[in-house]
């Protein structure tokens, strides 16, 4: 059976308004004094909370670690993996780890309720990411090199650098943010309007010839940007599929909330891809689209700086 770090035990005293209330007299006739709610009291980033920790907070915090340490780590079967495997050899969960897993933006089996929560959940589930791949990177001498040489006068030869940027970069990229990426080919007759593309069916991206005659950080950014449609239709895939390693319940939430949008994306499509400005604002604050653009766009500044 599982158990939620937020749920009470099937023992567990009965709550009154937010507390827990006594059962009984303990041992000798003396009141049981009542217990901070861990639902209530649940420590996270902002809480303000020291690596001593003090306070009603912190009576909090070891009420959670005393309840969850009664469990062996085969106990914790099923449901978040985020939780099932940092459990200790003891059953217990060390500080850093428990108070990582209270502070995600979404409970488990939970659905995101507005866009701020989606955004919430993205930084949590991506941003470590994001970060891994841009050090990855920059630690290689060939991509710090490739920013020296790129000249947007010279198409033909920023040809050949971009496929010799993108033999390390895209690994670098999968590797870091856990997904197969798709193989990536410069098109000549991309239909106005389209910046990139990346086609599930083919499981390619496209990029036009015109970024090779541009600069290099849009060139990165472009390429992330599609490269983390992939991803996200990767997400989608297991979602419904079923298939490879099972979602962890942020990633669940936030492949649901994708899908759920689907219809937005069809009206904005519905004339193509040229769109009136107040569409297009419409358009990028579509939860997929708005975690491409942010991504591509802080991997560009931050890399091709």
């Amino acid at each position: 059976m599982v158990r939620k770090l937020s749920s009470p035990s099937p023992n567990s005293s009965p709550i009154v308004k937010g507390r827990i209330a006594p059962v009984g007299p303990a041992p000798g006739g003396a009141p049981v004094a009542p217990a901070p709610s861990p639902q209530r009291q649940r420590p996270g980033p902002s809480s303000g909370i020291s690596a001593g920790g003090s306070g009603i907070n912190e009576a909090a915090w070891m009420a959670e670690l005393m309840f969850e340490a009664g469990f062996v780590p085969s106990q914790h079967g099923g449901g978040s993996e985020s939780l099932a495997t940092q459990a200790d050899p003891s059953g217990g969960f060390t500080r850093a780890q428990l108070l990582g897993a209270l502070s995600s933006p979404v409970a488990e089996g939970q659905l995101i309720r507005s866009p701020e929560q989606f955004r919430q959940t993205l930084a949590f589930l991506f941003d470590p990411k994001r970060d891994a791949a841009i050090a990855t990177m920059e630690r290689e001498a060939v991509l710090r090199a490739t920013r020296e040489v790129w000249d947007p006068k010279k198409p033909e030869t920023n040809r050949r650098i971009a496929t010799e940027f993108m033999r390390y970069f895209v690994p670098a990229l999968g590797e870091a943010y856990g997904f197969q990426p798709a193989p990536v080919t410069f098109n000549t007759a991309m239909t106005a309007g389209f910046n990139g593309l990346y086609d599930p069916k083919a499981f390619k991206v496209y990029l036009p010839e015109a970024l090779l005659a541009g600069s290099f950080a849009t060139f990165v950014e472009i390429l992330v940007h599609e490269q983390m449609h992939c991803l996200q239709e990767g997400l989608i895939g297991r979602l419904y599929l079923n298939k490879g390693r099972p979602l962890i319940h942020e990633e669940r939430a936030v492949a649901t909330y994708w899908m759920n949008e689907r219809p937005k994306y069809r009206s904005a499509m519905a004339n193509g891809s040229e769109m009136s400005r107040e569409t297009r604002k419409r358009y990028n604050a579509i939860g997929q689209e708005y975690h491409s653009i942010a991504t591509g766009k802080h991997i560009s500044e931050r890399f091709a700086r």
